[in-house]
């Protein structure tokens, strides 16, 4: 069995003009949250929200992925997701237009130091009337990776579906069913 209680600190404000702020970090994450290499800070308005820390993949944000088993999974997905989430960026960029989202996400050079990776990543998605699809595209370590997903919902029974295309190696895939 697996034990775990972990404490987690954030904070968030409203400036007077109406634009939200705040941070998060974990007490065991907190040398890495000082040194700016985990945890995140954003401001967010009617024009998106921007994001800086340890940021997810652009195309993790917009509904891409597919349901794990038990409280840690079981893995059989963890190939097909984690080809398009693969990125290490550190600024991301998300919106919603109505039933439609985009995430962009990407590594910028830090005080002091440069970004060597040049990872990136882009996503759209949409979500409506018990229906959702997503396209993602990540650069990772020099393998350029498409993903496709989707998924229905009726009631309390829902299916979801992900396929992921990388440039070099294997395609995979994976599915989940779910009744709430």
């Amino acid at each position: 069995a697996t034990y775990r209680a972990r404490v987690k600190f954030a904070m968030s404000g409203t400036t007077d003009s109406g634009m939200n702020f705040g941070a998060s970090f974990r007490a065991h994450e907190a040398a890495g949250a000082n040194a700016g290499t985990n945890g995140t800070a954003w401001i967010s308005g009617s024009w998106g929200k921007l994001t800086i820390g340890a940021v997810g993949a652009g195309s993790d944000s917009v509904g891409l992925g597919i349901a794990d088993l038990g409280a840690f999974g079981i893995g059989v997905d963890n190939l097909a997701e984690g080809l398009y989430a693969n990125s290490t960026n550190n600024i991301a960029y998300t919106n919603s237009f109505g039933a439609f989202s985009i995430g962009l996400s990407t590594e910028v050079a830090t005080a002091g130091g440069t970004s060597t990776s040049g990872d990136w990543s882009v996503g759209v998605g949409y979500a409506g009337n018990g229906f959702n699809a997503a396209l993602g595209f990540d650069s990772a370590a020099g393998v350029d990776t498409v993903t496709l997903g989707g998924g229905v919902s009726m009631d309390a029974i829902s299916a979801n579906v992900i396929y992921s295309m990388p440039s070099a190696g294997n395609d995979a895939w994976g599915i989940d069913f779910g009744y709430a």
